[in-house]
């Protein structure tokens, strides 16, 4: 099959990256491993500056209407008392929206804008395992569906296809992945009733960084649902998920007064899940005939709400480069490497968050006690507003294409 871009990956970039091109005009086919779309549940914050950028490709209201909840505060507790807030009122002086979204939903509905084009097509069960060349020049790509050999020659190959991408390999792009000190068990439920509806709510227990649950975030979802978020050290992971119901709501308990909320709402340990986060940064975005973007080229922490917002902006940025290349019949590396230039100094700053969250975490974890300091500088951060508003209007802006 011959397309004018084969995008490896049907993540939130190359959705919208297929969406951006096939509005342009453009025959893009999205290539997905998953039969079905993924539906790990994981929280996820997209800042208001990514819907608004949708917005003329008439996805932002959706996003904003129907696939997320708009945040009033994050708010932070040890059992019923305040640590620290991000209320209305500081994301409201620093002119911040934040949206808390159904990951499954938010992509969908990105994908069904970009369908709709009558330009794009999905494939799914596909699993790309090589890219095709002729010279230096990547011209599509070579993967297996249902046992059969499956080839698809594109004008552009583009990898959204994660942390250990098929196409970065192709680019000869080594990456030194690193894995965030801390994994991430996750969960979707029904809302409480106990919770505030558009409020992340965060409750730490400082007693508990030596072995059992020390934090617990609770992040809404539209239609009456929402995301729970454990992190911990990977070697308490699995032990914790092999312990019985009532010694995991147990140790909620110790750590949130909702944990019966949560009990009635949640099966352990069927309903949840654990991921494992690396991070790192492609030294090279783009070959003759080839881009990568989102994971592919930055695998990030959820620190900062950074990840799916980069890799939207990677696709916004990369949709434009790539519309000009191919209407000037020239896809060299060259011609793409604006797309990198735009792109890979609001990476590295997104990138910053992981890696300061992921030398915080490591000091904590090398000096006993130094866990139990962690209220006293909330409430210290909490008592400044100024830094608070100047954290938030940093992570909200800090992967806009400048």
């Amino acid at each position: 099959m011959s397309i004018d871009v084969a995008v490896v990956g049907a993540g939130i970039g190359g959705a919208v990256l297929a969406l951006g091109l096939g509005r342009r005009g453009w025959k893009v086919t999205l290539l997905e491993r998953e039969r079905q779309p993924h539906t790990i549940p994981r929280p996820e914050i997209l800042w208001g500056a990514t819907p608004a950028a949708l917005d003329r490709f008439g996805v932002g209201d959706l996003i904003r209407q129907q696939a997320s909840v708009r945040i009033s505060g994050v708010y932070f507790r040890q059992k019923s008392r305040r640590l620290l807030s991000i209320s209305r009122r500081v994301l409201n002086s620093v002119g911040v929206h934040a949206y808390s979204t159904n990951p499954a939903t938010t992509r969908a509905s990105i994908a069904d804008a970009a369908v709709a084009t009558g330009n794009v097509s999905i494939e799914r069960g596909i699993e790309v395992t090589e890219v095709l060349r002729e010279k230096e020049q990547i011209v599509g790509v070579r993967g297996r569906r249902d046992g059969q050999t499956v080839e698809y020659r594109a004008r552009l190959v583009v990898g959204d296809d994660g942390a250990h991408s098929v196409v970065r390999r192709a680019l000869d792009n080594s990456l030194d992945l690193q894995l965030f000190p801390l994994d991430f068990v996750t969960a979707a439920m029904s809302w409480p009733d106990e919770l505030p509806p558009d409020r992340v709510s965060v409750w730490l227990n400082p007693d508990a960084f030596r072995g059992a649950v020390p934090v617990i975030g609770c992040m809404p979802w539209p239609a009456g649902r929402g995301v729970v978020l454990l992190p911990l050290p990977h070697e308490w992971v699995a032990p914790l998920l092999k312990s019985s119901p009532d010694f995991f709501f147990g140790e909620l308990a110790r750590l949130t007064p909702v944990a019966d909320a949560l009990r009635e709402r949640l099966r352990f340990p069927e309903d949840f899940h654990h991921v494992r986060r690396p991070f790192g940064h492609a030294p090279q975005y783009v070959a003759d005939g080839a881009a990568i973007l989102g994971d592919a080229a930055h695998p990030m922490s959820p620190a900062g709400g950074q990840g799916a917002n980069a890799a939207i902006w990677d696709a916004l940025a990369l949709a434009e480069v790539a519309h000009e290349a191919m209407a000037a019949n020239d896809v060299s590396r060259q011609r793409l490497s604006r797309y990198e230039t735009l792109r890979r100094p609001r990476n590295a700053n997104s990138l910053r968050f992981t890696e300061l969250a992921s030398g915080a975490f490591g000091f904590l974890s090398r000096v006993p006690g130094l866990s139990r300091l962690a209220p006293a500088a909330l409430r210290a951060l909490d008592s400044t507003a100024w830094l608070k508003g100047r954290i938030v209007s940093t992570a909200a802006t800090t992967f806009i294409t400048r």
